[in-house]
């Protein structure tokens, strides 16, 4: 562990130390002369050397230190390169707790479950819809650097990144019976963009209806596709790319982005003679999965899923140690305080 201040350049205030010791070196007490007639001709003596002394020093001290204090709050203290804590085990939703307590061994460690805000296990309510590759990532980014961690996860995931975990430290991946349910991802809701044709556009009767067999499919916020007519081009958008063809291999439709966001071109005029697939029934839905496509699937081995040591590793934030320098400058101050009130009332009697 480390101590270092963030504003170094309040130290400056611990000149005001000096201030106490100057408030106490006026206010000593002082052996008063008495004159008495029957000595005034008498040879006066030498004066002995006055020492320097301080009344009151336990007040003193503890001004002192009530200031001194003061400076280092001031300069706000921190505690960075905390220690490695207890070995910490954590485990996705789903698994059986008696497997957790037995990867862990009844030894002093840490039981977490691998889910938003890494609850502890024996918590209730515990959801395992995020993804465990993010929350296993944030939680190597918050671990000290010493800290062991297991993890313990069935025999097949689901959720798993394209790319593999790579963490900053080792990982004692436990590997247990069971299979974790594979979500099952939602087609993304899509909708036709028409304003680039007029109202009495050929074929906007069937861009129409391709939209309104789309609505089932639509669940909350959709993505807007704008629709180009055939052989319109739009300037700033990338190079157009062929995502739906007919039966003989030809293009039907052609995608590209543009400044607007995502654009949708035919290649031929929308009437049935010169595009029969306007009337198959499946058309829209053929469509609608040529321009969201079904998302990859997910499901993986834990054992070919390991993560991998290597990543760069996270700066730790460091401790802010003002709340309890806090505590101790109102501690100190309210023994200064009692003890000025003690000295007060022994001068008064």
């Amino acid at each position: 562990m480390n101590l270092s201040l963030l504003l170094p350049s309040a130290l400056a205030a611990l000149a005001a130390l000096a201030l106490p010791l100057l408030i106490h070196l006026a206010r000593r007490s002082e052996d008063k002369r008495t004159l008495f007639a029957a000595l005034r001709w008498l040879r006066e003596k030498p004066k002995p050397r006055q020492r320097l002394r301080f009344d009151e020093w336990p007040l003193l001290v503890v001004r002192l230190l009530l200031l001194a204090l003061l400076a280092v709050f001031l300069a706000r203290p921190v505690l960075s390169g905390m220690p490695a804590g207890k070995p910490w085990v954590v485990a996705l939703p789903g698994v059986p707790v008696d497997e957790i307590h037995r990867v862990a061994g009844g030894g002093k460690v840490e039981l977490h479950w691998l889910a938003p805000g890494f609850p502890a296990v024996g918590e209730t309510g515990v959801s395992g819809d995020s993804p465990f590759p993010t929350l296993l990532r944030e939680l190597d980014s918050k671990l000290p650097a010493g800290t062991k961690l297991t993890v313990v996860v069935p025999e097949q995931l689901a959720g798993a990144d394209a790319q593999r975990i790579m963490l900053t430290r080792a990982v004692d991946w436990k590997i247990v019976p069971g299979t974790l349910p594979e979500t099952t991802a939602s087609a993304v809701p899509l909708q036709l963009d028409l304003s680039q044709f007029s109202a009495g556009a050929v074929g906007l009767k069937y861009l129409r209806a391709i939209n309104a067999a789309w609505k089932p499919q639509v669940s909350g916020q959709a993505l807007t596709i704008r629709v180009l007519p055939a052989g319109r081009a739009v300037q700033g958008t990338s190079d157009f790319r062929t995502v739906l063809r007919d039966a003989h291999g030809d293009a039907l439709a052609e995608t590209a982005t543009a400044a607007g966001g995502r654009v949708l071109r035919f290649t031929r005029a929308l009437t049935p003679a010169a595009m029969p697939e306007l009337l198959d029934p499946a058309f829209p839905a053929q469509l609608h999965e040529a321009l969201s496509p079904p998302p990859t699937p997910t499901r993986v081995l834990a054992r070919d899923y390991a993560p991998l040591t290597g990543a760069t590793s996270y700066l730790q934030a460091p401790r802010d140690l003002k709340p309890w320098l806090g505590m101790l400058v109102a501690l100190v101050f309210l023994i200064e305080r009692l003890l000025a009130t003690r000295s007060r009332r022994a001068a008064m009697s």
